[in-house]
């Protein structure tokens, strides 16, 4: 009932239901918020709105900050992973739409800065889950352009923002970018400076047996 009432406030820029009843379930009934997340990361992506989006974007910020409510109810993991999936479209079409303005509008402004932080905070829940789905790539994309935008040039606390959330995926993005090939190459690179430092250091073997070791036979070579 909720989810339908949910759908129905943020399919049209005018209807009778009040956003406030949702802003409050999502910061008093977490459990419920999660089985919502998608649908709402959905209509963040989709508004009909700055409003709709800011306000969803708000929602999921709420949501974001109340991780500890995933460790008591795992059976929310799902919506959470779902979310943070579907969090890069939603946080680029905020991108996109700031881009249409001159970054005068305090609306656009209050969008970008919730965009921007709802970012941040699922860096973290990422950092948490570890679900490989959140696309830190594509999330340092947008924050790069939201950086150059006429909204980060009118306001110093979304460039900041924008700068920390670049950072934080760019530093993800390369490391997730060794793979497994890579680093089996690092290990046989760093097998071979090994013996290249050892040969010639006049050890030839060292013989120690299990438990009863009374001792270490160590072989010098011929000065």
């Amino acid at each position: 009932h909720v989810g339908g009432m949910l759908d129905k406030w943020a399919a049209k820029k005018h209807t009778k239901l009040n956003p406030l009843f949702f802003s409050q379930l999502f910061e008093r009934q977490a459990t419920i918020a999660w089985a919502l997340a998608p649908q709402v990361v959905k209509h963040a992506q989709a508004a009909p709105s700055d409003f709709h989006r800011t306000t969803c974007l708000e929602m999921l910020l709420t949501l974001a900050r109340q991780t500890g409510v995933l460790k008591q109810h795992p059976h929310l993991l799902p919506h959470a992973r779902t979310m943070l999936q579907e969090m890069p479209a939603a946080l680029e079409a905020a991108a996109v739409q700031a881009s249409e303005h001159d970054g005068s509008s305090k609306k656009v402004t209050k969008m970008v800065q919730a965009a921007l932080a709802v970012g941040l905070k699922c860096v973290e829940l990422e950092e948490q889950l570890k679900t490989g789905l959140f696309d830190h790539a594509k999330v340092a994309s947008v924050a790069a352009q939201v950086e150059t935008s006429e909204t980060a040039l009118r306001a110093k606390s979304v460039q900041q923002a924008a700068m920390r959330l670049k950072l934080k995926c760019s530093t993800h993005a390369s490391g997730a970018s060794k793979t497994p090939k890579a680093k089996l190459q690092q290990h046989a690179e760093r097998g071979t400076s090994l013996k290249s430092a050892t040969k010639g250091s006049g050890v030839k073997g060292i013989a120690v047996k299990g438990s009863g070791v009374k001792g270490s036979t160590v072989k010098k070579s011929k000065q």
